[in-house]
């Protein structure tokens, strides 16, 4: 082949190359569209054509479809202003709702008199909003005992999270009960409704427990037991049962912890029997 053969079949292919880039440059800008400001100078990029919504074309500016809204939240009865598809300001109304309510007893509920703390979210457990109920439960819990006795009505809040802020505080103020009696009696009227609640919440009565005597603890633990339907909270159950009275042969069923409660009972009073008696040894071999 000459040179000159050469050069032109060079030349074909490049003319070739070029216009089949071209092409395939003009049927990718069909299929994606170019963004705006990278068009060809001889468009301004806001006449390019683009899909509408419909599937239709327009020249122009688009019309915004639905993905291009902005998304408001805050629930129902939310607030919003929106300048140039984005919203600027959203306002939840439950929560607008409760600040205009706990604002006149803002006051009391920062005092540093826990009664008047008390008093004043007392006068917000009722109320029907339930943000409102929820700074009732925080500032009884902040009152300590003085708020203590209002708790136990929130256990019964048709709100789960209220119901739910009202256990974890009122297991809390358990702690500060001496009455060994008087915990076990708030316990036992207050274990059931936690267990409706689920294992979880129930859990914060078995927290409360940790301070009680093996033996009262074990009594409350055998009257849930029976009135447990839950598989996991049955579990937590037994799990303690099995740490307090030290059985054996572990606890494995609801069947097996009124044993397990006896033989301890059975072996602490033989213990103490052995301590009054003056015989230390008696005593050593009951703690093993």
């Amino acid at each position: 082949m000459s040179v000159k053969s050469r050069v032109a079949v060079w030349v074909v292919l490049g003319v070739v190359f070029v216009v089949g880039a071209r092409l395939w440059q003009m049927k990718m800008n069909r299929i994606a569209p170019t963004p705006p400001g990278t068009g060809d100078a001889c468009c301004p990029p806001d006449a390019r054509v683009k899909p509408t919504p419909t599937g239709g074309e327009k020249t122009g500016n688009p019309t915004p479809s639905r993905q291009d809204e902005p998304e408001l939240t805050g629930g129902t009865g939310s607030v919003a202003q929106v300048t140039s598809g984005r919203p600027i300001i959203v306002l939840d109304a439950v929560e607008a709702e409760a600040e205009r309510v706990i604002a006149p007893f803002q006051e009391d509920l920062d005092s540093g008199d826990l009664k008047v703390v008390a008093e004043a979210a007392r006068k917000l457990m009722d109320h029907p909003n339930a943000k409102v109920r929820l700074q009732a439960v925080e500032s009884l819990a902040w009152a300590e005992s003085d708020g203590f006795p209002y708790l136990s009505k929130l256990l019964l809040d048709k709100d789960t999270d209220v119901a739910l802020a009202a256990l974890e505080a009122w297991a809390l103020q358990m702690q500060n009960l001496e009455s060994t009696e008087t915990k076990a009696a708030l316990l036992a009227e207050v274990g059931p409704r936690a267990m409706g609640m689920g294992a979880d919440a129930f859990q914060n009565v078995l927290d409360a427990m940790f301070d009680m005597p093996d033996a009262a603890a074990l009594k409350l633990l055998q009257g849930f037991a029976a009135q447990a339907e839950d598989p996991e909270i049955l579990g937590k159950i037994t799990e303690i049962v099995n740490f307090r009275a030290m059985p054996d042969d572990e606890v494995e069923t609801r069947d097996d912890i009124p044993q397990a409660i006896r033989l301890f009972l059975k072996r602490e009073a033989e213990e103490a029997a052995a301590e009054a008696a003056g015989d230390p040894k008696g005593a050593v071999s009951g703690e093993q």
